[in-house]
């Protein structure tokens, strides 16, 4: 009685389907030990399965795609053990139209039944599709049909061929793997064409991602694209974000065109491409809103990021570009970079290129540097037509230049410099452009001199500018001149009368507010022997002065081209100070004339 009672007892505590399965959930909500066991009655071979969760592809029937095709029973899930297609097929009794892929996704019975693929984790691999990990054949096609599966897409490591332009919906899926896509073949056009087709309102759609993938171009010479981001519906590429990604090798790496807006890109490298990051002007709607860089790196590419688009924001947060022959250029794009790296070395024009009204790009926090250079260019930035740099907090370091400006273009007056960090500071210039001279006219073009020039020696004291001896001609004298001008068509002229032994001098006294100061000037010497030029700051009243440094000119005539003095530390204001006192101290030298031009004194 024992016996049958037990008999009873193990069929009602097996759970059963038509088909007579039993399932993990069925399993699972008993509370056994997990050390007790339960045995099917399955078919004619039965099965010990242990408490607790049991692998579903344990308690499923399992059949190979023919078996599948031609089963006459129905049942709910069944297990497909298919080499490349395995996984659980779950019957879709409402549907009807579903087409036979091979068991990629859909397995149609010979009686019209579908099954459909149902990953465990909600993600399907590219390899179901036919792609080649080996890279031995296309895998567009296989990119194509994965997206339209509606689960997300893995791509396993490996290597995939891809000679022809892909275009990928993000708006419906994630693409994540480990792997290289190859375009190596790709002739012209795009790669990978991001387009979408979500929601009016780009609110509404969720953040898809592509992350991990290499796409390898056919060189940065080429017309080719990248990733282009680009769709006519209002929202479709929107919302989106690329993540551990690695882009070279193109015309173009990313280019970011219509309705594609608030995008996000993190930990991507983009590099050896043409032009890394490109928004052009003149593409229709949305472009280029709230574009977001983190943790990006855009290196050795011919110009790292460029910019046209007048609506476009483009964010850039602890990103590095490096060694790109134009770091960033700029034709009315908003640009802001936090805490970044721009490091490069002997470029042949400015690395920093602003154009335009609108074009505004904000340097705050970060460092910006030159390494090794055996070539400088004429200035680190140019900003014209209306446009404005501006660098707040900024390292700047070894910003050598051929042309001695930190920036030219007509709008230079429009890059600023607050409190910036040097660090080998020789290297670098220490003013901004000609605009920011504290001097009236340091170019020496004005009809009469317009700063405190004066000179000193013996003679009577005819003018601030003019020393005469007792038969009327001049003896110490400052004139403005259109010989030997350095740049536009005048210089000023310092003249001695008489040779060594005899007073002669000049004094440049010009107020000073700012903390310190740049000095930068230009001599061209028609006179012999030794002269002393001397820094000293003094108050209004001439009451206290004090000498910050003294240079030493060996002058010889007949020179043929102007000789520039710089400090190359600032001349740091003392608190009481109200004005900088340049003087040149001529006693020693022989008769002639000493030209002056491009005088600066820039505040620093």
């Amino acid at each position: 009685m024992k016996r049958l009672a037990l008999l009873f007892w193990l069929l009602a505590s097996v759970t059963t389907s038509a088909q007579n399965v039993i399932f993990s959930e069925d399993v699972i909500t008993r509370p056994t030990a997990a050390s007790r066991t339960y045995m099917t009655i399955v078919g004619g071979t039965p099965k010990l399965i242990r408490a607790g969760s049991q692998p579903i592809a344990d308690l499923t029937p399992a059949y190979s795609l023919t078996g599948l095709r031609n089963m006459s029973v129905t049942p709910d899930r069944v297990w497909l053990n298919e080499s490349g297609k395995e996984g659980m097929f779950v019957y879709q009794p409402t549907n009807t139209t579903a087409v036979d892929n091979g068991g990629a996704t859909w397995v149609v019975t010979s009686s019209g039944k579908r099954y459909r693929y149902q990953p465990e984790n909600g993600r399907i691999s590219i390899v179901r599709f036919g792609a080649d990990s080996l890279g031995q054949s296309s895998s567009v096609n296989a990119f194509t049909a994965a997206q339209a599966s509606g689960f997300d897409v893995d791509v396993p490591p490996g290597l995939y061929a891809m000679p022809q332009s892909l275009t990928l919906n993000l708006s419906r899926f994630s693409m994540r793997g480990r792997a290289t896509l190859d375009f190596t073949m790709l002739s012209s056009g795009t790669a990978i064409h991001i387009r979408g087709d979500g929601s009016g309102n780009p609110y509404r759609n969720i953040t898809n991602e592509l992350a991990g993938l290499t796409l390898v171009g056919p060189g940065m010479g080429t017309s080719t694209k990248g990733l282009v981001f680009d769709t006519p519906a209002e929202g479709g590429t929107s919302h989106l974000l690329l993540r551990n990604m690695a882009i070279c090798a193109f015309g173009t790496g990313v280019e970011l065109r219509q309705n594609a807006y608030i995008q996000n890109f993190n930990f991507v490298n983009i590099y050896a491409n043409g032009i890394g990051v490109n928004v052009p002007g003149g593409i229709g709607w949305n472009a280029g809103e709230r574009i977001s860089l983190s943790q990006c790196s855009l290196f050795n590419n011919l110009t790292g990021l460029q910019a046209s688009n007048g609506e476009a924001d483009i964010y850039l947060s602890m990103c590095s570009l490096d060694y790109n022959s134009v770091q960033i250029n700029t034709t009315g794009t908003l640009i802001e970079l936090h805490g970044c790296h721009i490091e490069g070395k002997n470029y042949s024009s400015a690395p920093i290129v602003a154009s335009g009204y609108g074009a505004n790009i904000k340097f705050i926090g970060g460092r910006m540097l030159n390494t090794e250079n055996t070539a400088d260019p004429t200035a680190i930035v140019s900003c014209s037509n209306g446009a404005a740099v501006d660098f707040y907090l900024t390292d700047l370091h070894n910003m050598e230049v051929s042309g001695a400006y930190f920036a030219t273009g007509n709008a230079r007056h429009q890059v600023t410099i607050v409190r910036p960090r040097f660090y080998e500071v020789p290297n670098i210039p220490l003013f901004i452009s000609e605009y920011h001279d504290m001097l009236a006219d340091g170019g020496m073009e004005a009809s009469s001199i317009q700063d405190g020039w004066k000179v000193v020696g013996t003679g009577t004291q005819v003018s601030a500018t003019r020393l005469q001896s007792g038969d009327g001609n001049a003896e110490v004298e400052l004139t403005l001149t259109t010989t030997n001008p350095r740049s536009g068509s005048k210089s000023m002229r310092w003249q001695k009368r008489y040779g060594g032994g005899s007073a002669a001098g000049f004094w440049l006294t010009t107020p000073v507010t700012a903390e310190a100061v740049a000095v930068r000037l230009f001599y061209r010497s028609d006179i012999a022997g030794t002269g002393f030029l001397n820094y000293i700051w003094t108050n209004a009243g001439n009451t206290k002065y004090e000498v910050f440094g003294t240079e030493t000119l060996s002058l010889t005539t007949g020179a043929s081209s102007y000789t520039e003095k710089r400090f190359s530390l600032p001349i740091r204001r003392p608190l009481w100070a109200t004005h900088l006192l340049i003087t040149l101290n001529g006693d020693s030298l022989g008769p002639g004339f000493l030209y002056l031009d491009d005088w600066q004194l820039a505040p620093y």
